[in-house]
């Protein structure tokens, strides 16, 4: 009967961290949020795709940290400037925005989170802004000018 008490109490205690994870998976927004990769000359991103007014505003805040093969695409309705700002953030971006073309029309290199509450805009039109580690658009060769290629969830 001990033994039966052991066993039932460890496979409990399993199935409740099991829960806490799972749920706590769902909250980070990996469950719902569509994936899409992003192909900038040689340079190739995995990137989740951010595209209602929430998930934007959420966007990488509280993650701590990207492979240089990562990042996040931001989606806006409409062309514009796209303020982007550093809130919540754990590591350096570089923000990466471009037109409605999919052509880079503007870079931020190595911002620190540090900048917060300052925020970024481009100088040209954008519907698209990408956001990778700190260093990588110039490690890739991503410059202004070059066009990007994704297809969208």
């Amino acid at each position: 009967m001990e033994r039966w008490r052991v066993v039932t109490g460890w496979g409990l205690a399993v199935i409740v961290l099991g829960m806490i994870s799972y749920g706590a998976w769902l909250i980070a927004g990996h469950f719902s949020r569509p994936q899409s990769t992003i192909t900038i000359g040689a340079a190739a991103f995995r990137v989740n795709v951010a595209r209602t007014e929430v998930e934007r505003e959420k966007g990488l805040s509280g993650v701590t940290g990207l492979k240089n093969s990562e990042g996040m695409l931001f989606i806006f309705p409409s062309d514009g400037p796209q303020s982007m700002w550093m809130k919540d953030m754990k590591f350096d971006l570089d923000i990466i925005w471009l037109d409605e073309a999919k052509k880079v029309v503007y870079i931020e290199h190595d911002l620190t989170p540090q900048t917060y509450p300052k925020t970024y805009s481009s100088p040209k039109p954008a519907r698209y802004v990408l956001e990778v580690a700190g260093g990588t658009a110039a490690q890739s060769g991503i410059t202004l000018g070059k066009t990007a290629s994704f297809d969208l969830p």
